[in-house]
């Protein structure tokens, strides 16, 4: 994931430059992460089910 500080000096410098490419990368940026962020969610929701029906899982 996208260390949050240079996601925001993106976003700063596109917005003071008006530069349509830095806004771009930024919000290209930011649906990496959250398609990343939702990915590991997803797999924690399905060990926490796995658990709960009280099946072995091995941890990766």
């Amino acid at each position: 994931m996208t260390n949050f500080s240079s996601l925001l000096q993106i976003f700063r410098e596109s917005y003071k430059s008006k530069n349509k490419e830095l806004l771009d990368k930024f919000f290209t940026e930011i649906e990496k992460d959250y398609k990343s962020f939702k990915k590991e969610q997803e797999e924690i929701e399905r060990r926490i089910e796995v658990a709960k029906k009280g099946k072995r899982y091995k941890l990766l």
